[in-house]
């Protein structure tokens, strides 16, 4: 995957790419340079350390919800449901 610089950018338009760029800063992903950037734009930009925050508490109640079966007779229902949808919606374009 190639990486974009995130050096010598307008703040709003680093502030987006560091959304782009969030997933890959997590888990290690980026190379040095950028995951320097990233960091260094962090230390300035506290509307973006509270996405991260954010995104990082989102992540850990995901994994901390348990997975319930439903009724195969109400997943027959809501898939019929949401077919029906979605074919309604591709006819009325």
């Amino acid at each position: 995957m190639a990486r974009r610089s995130i050096v010598g950018r307008a703040q709003s338009a680093i502030c987006r790419e560091i959304t782009d760029l969030l997933l890959d800063y997590l888990t290690g992903e980026l190379d040095r340079g950028t995951a320097s950037a990233f960091e260094d734009h962090l230390r300035l930009c506290s509307d973006c350390v509270a996405f991260l925050n954010t995104y990082k508490k989102t992540v850990h109640v995901t994994r901390s919800l348990r997975y319930e079966s439903i009724p195969a007779e109400l997943e027959r229902r809501v898939r019929r449901f949401l077919r029906e949808r979605t074919q309604k919606g591709r006819r009325g374009r």
